[in-house]
């Protein structure tokens, strides 16, 4: 792919869903003097809890639209205010929105990709995945996730006094109680338990030294995709721990950019 940097212009609080009586708002970041590849929603992280769109934005969202993505970082509903799966709802929402506003942005590609760092990761493996036991497809046509808690019940574990020592965990606030991976409700916010061969491609990014979430945890999920003959990248940054700047380099930014390319560009496979 080209190496050239475009001029990025944003627009800040567009609303792309109202849902009851809020406004859930996105900001979009187009390429200057091309029309864009395809459109890739932004999900940034935070826990479940916290966190806003403008996160990282000069190092993420701009970077990836200087290399002629049309991007799109979205707000959504928070644990604390909306048990699971409002969150899914919204970001599925926000890809409908995005493929309605194709024609408005110029994207070349009807292609959609989504791209999360940590609890915003875990959003788009979800889009990536759907529910095999459902029947859901996936959302969007490829993902890449970063240092994303793909396998909540793993999450959920640990002693009492692990327990104590490093507080509530998020996901249970997720799901309004104790996760229990047994309930098929629970089952449809686990990323691992919703692998299967008709996931859309994936590029899962991690580092060696995350203390927040294991580099095992994109390990396992690589491993569990490729069994399925699912199609699927695993890239383990050396000395990199949890949003840290070590996976912000050209190099890093450069795959991300390549794969979406590869994945969503007018020369990629049809969408299956």
């Amino acid at each position: 792919m080209s190496n050239s940097v475009l001029e990025v212009e944003i627009s800040r609080d567009i609303t792309y869903r109202t849902i009851d009586g809020l406004s859930l708002q996105a900001d979009v970041y187009r390429p200057l003097g091309r029309d864009p590849i395809a459109s890739v929603l932004y999900l940034h992280g935070g826990g479940w809890v916290e966190g806003g769109r403008i996160d990282y934005e000069q190092t993420r969202a701009i970077k990836l639209a200087e290399r002629g993505f049309l991007v799109a970082s979205v707000q959504y509903r928070f644990a604390q205010d909306a048990p699971f799966p409002a969150q899914l709802d919204d970001i599925r929402a926000a890809v409908a929105w995005l493929r309605g506003k194709r024609a408005e942005f110029g994207v070349v590609s009807e292609k959609v990709g989504a791209w999360g760092s940590s609890a915003g990761g875990h959003l788009a493996a979800l889009l990536a995945l759907g529910n095999p036991g459902t029947g859901e497809r996936p959302d969007v046509d490829a993902a890449v996730t970063w240092f994303a808690p793909l396998d909540v019940g793993f999450m959920t574990g640990g002693t009492e006094m692990e327990q104590e020592m490093f507080g509530p965990n998020p996901v249970n606030l997720l799901v309004g109680g104790e996760f229990d991976l047994a309930d098929p409700s629970h089952q449809a916010l686990d990323p691992l338990a919703l692998v299967s061969a008709a996931a859309a491609p994936m590029l899962l990014v991690t580092g060696d030294r995350d203390r927040v979430i294991d580099a095992s945890v994109s390990e396992r999920m690589f491993r569990a995709l490729s069994r399925a003959r699912a199609q699927v990248q695993l890239y383990v940054v050396a000395g990199a721990g949890h949003e840290d700047a070590a996976l912000e380099t050209a190099a890093s930014l450069g795959l991300v950019a390549g794969f979406f390319e590869a994945e969503l560009g007018t020369n990629a496979p049809l969408t299956r």
